[in-house]
């Protein structure tokens, strides 16, 4: 009869000492998962991604006319110049005649008129344009503020260059020569 042969259980170790084939092999540390070690990299090896598709603008998204933005900004400073040439340029210290009254209150209403008109430039600008949207130079409605900005200079250029000491009665009466 053989001796009884133990059952080999790998958490116990063996009392004869380790035996020269169960010594562990030294492994090559590994490098991250999908992440190839320089020394082993190939012609093969290599992966070529593609770029990304570019994203488009929205078709149809619209735009809005930089010529519009100027027309107003243009009405505006031609009403800035009004109350500049009718408030500036008045003294206090002289007496004012009745034809100096009148023309003051000319001059007041063209400048209320002007306000108006640079109000109405403003407002239509606000609601036809969307500034988010891409930018053109024309658009629609860029012949009405033009209309609209030919219509403010048209009245600075009256308010501006006002007959001056001319008698209404005589038609014929030349106008006196500006300094």
């Amino acid at each position: 009869m053989s001796p009884p042969q133990q059952a080999e259980n790998p958490a116990e170790p063996d009392p004869e000492g380790p035996k020269p084939e169960d010594e562990p092999e030294e492994e090559a540390p590994r490098a991250p998962i999908g992440v190839v070690p320089p020394e082993q990299y190939q012609a093969t090896d290599l992966v070529v991604m593609e770029d990304p598709e570019v994203p488009l603008a929205r078709a149809g998204a619209g735009y809005w006319a930089l010529v519009n933005l100027i027309a107003a900004l243009l009405t505006l400073l031609i009403t800035i110049l009004l109350a500049i040439v009718k408030y500036v340029g008045r003294d206090e210290d002289e007496e004012e005649s009745d034809s100096e009254e009148e023309r003051q209150t000319v001059s007041t209403w063209r400048l209320l008129l002007s306000l108006g008109i640079t109000i109405l430039a403003a407002v239509i600008f606000f609601l036809t344009e969307d500034l988010t949207n891409t930018m053109a130079l024309v658009d629609r409605w860029t012949l009405l503020m033009l209309i609209i900005l030919a219509v403010q200079g048209i009245g600075y250029y009256r308010a501006t260059h006002q007959k001056e000491d001319r008698d209404p009665e005589d038609p014929q009466q030349p106008l006196p020569d500006r300094v």
